[in-house]
C-alpha cells in the first residue's frame, strides 16, 4: 500500500538545487520559491521544498507520490477506463480521502480497518459517531463539510487479529495545503518528469 512506502523514505542525498525546474520542462509550484531534487536510500528521486502557512516541507516522488506535513497521497490512473483519481491520508488519524473528482472526497476511509465484523467509526467533535462500511468507508460528499469544520476528530478501527480498538484523536491541520499539492499532481500527471542518476 502506498501509505506504508511513503512512510519509509526518510534518508536522503541531495542531487542538486535550483530555483527553477524550468531545465527539466516542469511547471513551479505556484506557492514555493525554492526546489530541490534530491534522492531517496532506495534511489527514488523526488522534489522537495517548502510552502503553506508555517513553511512546512513538500515532497513530490518521481513515482508519484507526495507528501505534506502529517499528509502523504498520490494520483493514478485505473488501468481499465483511464479514470484519474487522487488518494490523501492523514497519517496520525490513519484517515484517508478518495477523490475522483477534484472538489470534494468520494469517499472517507479509514486506511487500517481490516477485521470482518467489526465496525470502523468516526466521529467529529462531540456528534453521533459515524459508522463506516466493510470497507471502513464512510461516504465524503454527506461527511465533507463537517469533516472541515471539527475543531477534533475520533476515529477507531479494527486490525485483524488484534479485536481491541485501535483509537485515534486529532485534526485537519495542515489539510488545506495538502489539498493544493494534490491538485496540483492532478493538474500535472503524466507531465511531471525527474532527472535520471
Amino acid at each position: 500500500m502506498f501509505f506504508k512506502q511513503i512512510l519509509g523514505v526518510f534518508a536522503t542525498t541531495l542531487i542538486s538545487a535550483s530555483s527553477s525546474l524550468a531545465a527539466y520542462g516542469q511547471p513551479n509550484l505556484p506557492f514555493t520559491t525554492t526546489e530541490f531534487f534530491r534522492k531517496d536510500d532506495k534511489g527514488l528521486v523526488y522534489r522537495q521544498g517548502f510552502f503553506g502557512r508555517n513553511s512546512m516541507e513538500y515532497k513530490i516522488y518521481s513515482n508519484g507520490l507526495f507528501a505534506y506535513a502529517d499528509w502523504n497521497g498520490m494520483c493514478s490512473k485505473d488501468v481499465m477506463t483511464d479514470v484519474l483519481s487522487c488518494t490523501m491520508q492523514n497519517t496520525r488519524l490513519g484517515l484517508g480521502m478518495i477523490y475522483i473528482k477534484p472538489e470534494v472526497p468520494d469517499f472517507i476511509c479509514l486506511s487500517h480497518q481490516k477485521f470482518p465484523g467489526k465496525t470502523a467509526m468516526i466521529r467529529f467533535d462531540e456528534e453521533k459517531p459515524i459508522e463506516a462500511d466493510a470497507n471502513g468507508c464512510v461516504d465524503g460528499k454527506s461527511t465533507y463539510d463537517a469533516l472541515l469544520k471539527a475543531t477534533k476528530i475520533s476515529t477507531r478501527e479494527y486490525v485483524f487479529p488484534n479485536s481491541l480498538p485501535i483509537d485515534r484523536v486529532g485534526t485537519m491541520t495542515g489539510y488545506d495545503d495538502s489539498k493544493k499539492l494534490m491538485d496540483y499532481m492532478r493538474l500535472n500527471y503524466g507531465k511531471l518528469a525527474f532527472p535520471q542518476y
